[in-house]
């Protein structure tokens, strides 16, 4: 058992720390779930281009193209700026992507101005500076674009560029989500699921967290999961669990993976398996390798513990 359970952490990125082995699991549960935003589920914001792509065809209607009202021969030179600004980023040429989104921006193009913030929040083509991030956010916001509504609502909840204030998190995120914006509807989840901003309350995080499932974003999935895990606004219910880590998992969540082989391997909602344990663990190895997010993983383990 014990040199199965060693095998499995060491896919899943476990670090030896202190005693022993330090299980992504906790870091799954105390982060993933809702205490900070992270690299699944901030698309947009992760600069990452795949998973950007996995964003609802709806979500990115609504993230890129509101736009500020512009005369047709204006609007028409903004969009050329911001479509090679697009194309400059898609092959990571940060530099000339900052150039056409600038052009695009200065002549009223919004969705330039939120593409602008995400360059100066990732430090591509130009150095790091929250600061700068947050007031292209602002702009972009202020023009009604979702993201950058979105975007200021993750400054906030990360104390970046601005002090960390979870009640500015959930006035942005409010008013992303009622753009539309799913993720923003995730977040507010939760915000509630920590009782952060707001009194603690497991309804209106699973009220949320629904809201974010139903308008197709699949982090929702595996957060209803682990409230059924852990009986948190609903009854405890391993079946339950398992059926929402399933839907993240055929999503391509990685943590809806992990939590699977969980659940196979203290045999929760399932006939114990360590095979099938072993098999999921796997799985979200191979998923987390394949976003090139190994790195991520093991600074958030370094940060915490």
């Amino acid at each position: 058992m014990v040199a199965f359970l060693e095998h499995a952490t060491r896919l899943v990125f476990l670090r030896k720390i202190g005693p022993g082995y330090i299980f992504i699991h906790r870091l799954l549960l105390e982060h993933f779930a809702g205490i900070q935003p992270s690299l699944e589920t901030t698309p947009m914001l992760s600069g990452d281009e795949r998973r950007a792509e996995r964003l609802p065809e709806q979500t990115r209607r609504v993230a890129e193209r509101q736009e500020a009202p512009l005369t047709s021969s204006t609007r028409s030179l903004a969009e050329e700026c911001f479509v090679e600004g697009e194309r400059y980023r898609k092959v990571k040429d940060y530099d000339k992507a900052r150039e056409w989104y600038q052009k695009a921006a200065d002549a009223g193009y919004a969705a330039a101005m939120n593409y602008l913030g995400m360059l100066y929040h990732n430090g591509r083509g130009v150095a790091q500076d929250y600061g700068k991030a947050r007031e292209w956010f602002q702009k972009a916001a202020d023009a009604g674009i979702a993201l950058g509504m979105y975007n200021l609502g993750m400054l906030y909840h990360n104390g970046q560029g601005v002090p960390q204030d979870y009640g500015k998190a959930l006035e942005w995120y409010q008013k992303a989500a009622d753009a539309g914006f799913a993720a923003a509807m995730n977040f507010l989840g939760a915000l509630y699921n920590n009782g952060q901003g707001v009194p603690q309350d497991y309804n209106k995080a699973r009220e949320w967290y629904q809201k974010a499932v139903d308008a197709g974003f699949a982090l929702g999935m595996y957060n209803l999961g682990c409230l059924y895990l852990n009986g948190q606004g609903v009854p405890q219910d391993y079946g339950k669990a398992r059926e929402w880590f399933q839907k993240a998992a055929d999503a391509g969540i990685a943590l809806g993976m992990y939590n699977l082989g969980w659940l196979y391997l203290n045999g929760w909602g399932v006939p114990q398996d360590y095979g099938k344990a072993l098999e999921w663990y796997q799985k979200a190895a191979d998923a987390v390798h394949e976003a090139g997010a190994a790195d991520d993983f093991r600074d958030l383990l370094r940060k915490q513990y």
